[in-house]
């Protein structure tokens, strides 16, 4: 069975943080592994990350970068597959069951794209163009 982290970054994103984490506690499995690297947040949103209620593999960076904080989070990462998320993302309930069905099924592919809700519209995904080495498996 093949594993999954979902990586997060942020910086003085309380709020969103706090709305990101709920979706995260909601999901209908918890089989997964949740790092957060904060760049040192000066507002409350590392109190409200060591004060959420659900295992968080948690990293203070002060001064990282978004892609810094990214590449942290890399480091700290054991599983096999990983999922990328915004502090201002907010998953459906649903949304790491769907990622890890779809790696047991398929793992012989590289990388995962799926649509995702921007507001009242979809944005779908579609294969980067400079990368062609890849299998590719897409959720529209």
């Amino acid at each position: 069975m093949k594993t999954l982290s979902i990586i997060v970054t942020t910086l003085n994103s309380n709020i969103k943080i706090q709305r990101f984490l709920e979706s995260i506690s909601n999901q209908d499995t918890q089989d997964f592994c949740l790092i957060i690297v904060d760049g040192g947040s000066t507002d409350s949103t590392i109190e409200t990350i060591k004060n959420f209620k659900i295992p968080i593999n948690f990293i203070l960076k002060p001064g990282v970068s978004i892609y810094g904080g990214i590449n942290c989070a890399l480091d700290a990462c054991k599983s096999d597959y990983y999922l990328v998320c915004g502090s201002d993302d907010e998953l459906n309930s649903n949304a790491v069951s769907t990622v890890l069905l779809d790696i047991n099924q398929r793992p012989d592919f590289d990388l995962y794209l799926y649509s995702i809700n921007k507001g009242n519209s979809v944005s779908n995904a579609s294969k980067p163009s400079k990368i062609r080495k890849f299998l590719f498996a897409t959720n529209n």
